[in-house]
């Protein structure tokens, strides 16, 4: 049986807090709702938060509350999630898809700038893969930001958590992220105006899309571990990345420049080879970027020249587990795959 690339951490805390909503029978949005989105909110160090049953949901509210209109453009990173692209163009808006720096899976700011004006009215900052930025630039650039904290939620750089600069923060809530609900998604807001227009807005619109408390029961037991979710991911990564020297291939984040979200590594040459290699052993890979805005026909990457940099890295990054839920023996395999990569 292999290794599975993602799986959420589940421990006999988060059964008790579901078994406890069941026995109330208060399993529809209410309370809990109320009480997760409070805990959410303190965990990143906001004013306000809203937990609604998709992420997509989630990303439709975000652009209601910047109030963007048809027509209006929005940033994205060529590797950020697809569905945001999906989302942009049914809402009738603009994808500035936008190239990522030469060696991390981020928006790169000189494409930013020179993608600016021409009608761009938000930015997304998807944290990609954990990557966290080396400076504060994209704030600065009087454009709304959509912090997607979907893979850093948690963590965070400089003197401020992510998710908490931006004009509003967007989480999946999905199986596979660092905290999980078993579905859903949320917002969040650094300032009591925008909690307020954001309460408005999934009060009239998306009544029926809030959270249930049966998963927001899940969800407050989630954040309450969260920083040893971090921490014990923290650990396993600093373990893959001295098997991963022992080899010919190289991490694509660097320790303390990314909260460890998978471990995605930079291959030499021939992918669906490592790939075989790794499976033989019992270990789940995949392409990094198959779900990335620029394009996935099947197992074909088509990328547009305009994005050299996110060219390089969909073909070149392969990501294998790493989640605090591995056993033991699973962080040694995974470490003895990772030190004899061909």
């Amino acid at each position: 049986m292999l290794i599975s690339l993602t799986r959420p951490t589940l421990r006999r805390k988060d059964y008790n807090s579901v078994l406890n909503c069941l026995v109330t029978d208060q399993i529809a949005p209410g309370p809990l709702n109320h009480e997760f989105s409070a805990a959410l909110s303190k965990a990143i160090g906001v004013s306000g938060a809203v937990a609604l049953i998709s992420y997509r949901s989630s990303i439709h509210c975000a652009f209601e509350l910047l109030e963007l209109q048809e027509g209006d453009g929005v940033l994205i990173s060529a590797l950020a999630p697809r569905v945001y692209r999906q989302v942009i163009e049914s809402r009738g808006l603009v994808a500035a898809v936008t190239d990522v720096d030469a060696e991390r899976p981020l928006l790169s700011i000189d494409s930013v700038k020179q993608k600016l004006g021409a009608g761009v009215k938000a930015i997304v900052l998807h944290y990609t893969l954990g990557s966290l930025p080396a400076g504060e630039e994209l704030f600065e650039l009087g454009v709304p930001v959509i912090e997607d904290i979907t893979q850093v939620v948690g963590a965070g750089w400089g003197d401020q958590p992510c998710g908490s600069r931006g004009r509003v923060a967007v989480l999946s809530l999905d199986p596979g992220g660092l905290l999980t609900t078993g579905c859903g998604g949320a917002l969040l807001c650094r300032d009591r105006r925008s909690v307020r227009i954001l309460k408005e807005i999934t009060s009239t619109g998306y009544s029926e899309e809030l959270l249930p408390d049966m998963n927001a029961a899940l969800g407050i037991s989630q954040v309450r571990e969260l920083p040893r979710f971090l921490q014990r991911r923290a650990e396993i990564g600093q373990i893959f990345r001295e098997a991963l020297m022992r080899s010919r291939h190289t991490p694509l984040l660097a320790e303390g420049e990314c909260v460890d979200f998978g471990f995605p590594i930079l291959v030499k040459d021939s992918r669906p080879e490592i790939r075989r290699y790794a499976e033989k052993r019992g270990v789940e890979t995949e392409a990094a970027f198959k779900d990335a805005v620029v394009a996935v026909e099947g197992s074909t990457f088509t990328v547009a020249s305009a994005f050299p940099n996110a060219e390089q890295l969909l073909w070149r990054c392969l990501l294998f587990p790493l989640y605090p839920s591995l056993a033991r023996k699973d962080v040694q395999l995974l470490g003895r795959v990772l030190s004899t990569l061909p």
